[in-house]
């Protein structure tokens, strides 16, 4: 069945995205989306990139996403801001992707400036030269990065130190009750205050209602995304 499901992915693209709308919380204006896979053969969009992986097909899986998340943002006739697409470091190390991302940009008329890679850290990094080399060639092409997820894991605050990343994106975790909490506040401007340091963008994730959202505003966090600020839905 699962090989029966995949093959439906991929040869007959029966998938879609919705898009998330991120803001910058002092101008109150959208600043981009985040692009969110979905699909009604699987209950989970994480069990269908698990399938891939499985049967060798993740590569093909996430090309064929990309492609298809950037060519409905192209023709949705929105203003051009930044798009956030969610990447594995297997794709990154593939040599073949640089090529195929000069393609979708220039065939949707988007500026690679406008793309910013969510790095998935649920992947292993095996071999960590190949992912740094893919890596670069994307960033040489004006392609940008974000880290994910920051604060899930220590590997997330070690990946800011090593991959240099242009925003780095905090856990839902730290927006939850963090009008109530001074150590979620007091953690959230540690990082804030790296990324002021080093230049790097600051999206705060999962800011759900307006107390949190007021002390994020309060605390300097520059930028969020979450359901009180727009909710994932097609363009």
């Amino acid at each position: 069945m699962l090989h029966k499901e995949m093959s439906l992915l991929l040869e007959e693209e029966q998938f879609h995205h919705h898009f998330q709308p991120l803001y910058n919380l002092n101008e109150k204006n959208r600043i981009g989306f985040e692009v969110l896979f979905r699909t009604n053969l699987y209950n989970n969009p994480e069990l269908v990139f698990q399938s891939a992986r499985t049967a060798n097909k993740l590569y093909e899986l996430e090309t064929k996403s990309i492609g298809n998340a950037i060519s409905t943002y192209s023709k949705s006739g929105k203003v051009k801001q930044n798009l956030f697409i969610n990447v594995f470091p297997t794709t990154i190390s593939n040599p073949l992707f640089s090529s195929f991302m000069n393609k979708i940009v220039n065939k949707n008329n988007i500026k690679s400036e406008e793309i910013i890679f969510e790095i998935n850290e649920s992947e292993i990094i095996f071999d960590m030269p190949l992912f740094l080399h893919g890596l670069e060639n994307l960033k040489r092409k004006g392609f940008l990065f974000a880290i994910d997820d920051v604060g899930k894991g220590a590997a997330s605050l070690r990946a800011i130190i090593e991959l240099e990343p242009d925003y780095v994106k905090m856990d839902k975790y730290f927006a939850f009750n963090l009008s109530t909490s001074e150590q979620k506040q007091e953690m959230v401007k540690s990082v804030l205050t790296y990324c002021e340091n080093t230049h790097t963008e600051f999206v705060l994730e999962g800011i759900e209602n307006e107390t949190d959202l007021k002390t994020a505003q309060k605390i300097g966090v520059p930028n969020g995304q979450g359901f009180l600020l727009g909710k994932p839905a097609p363009l």
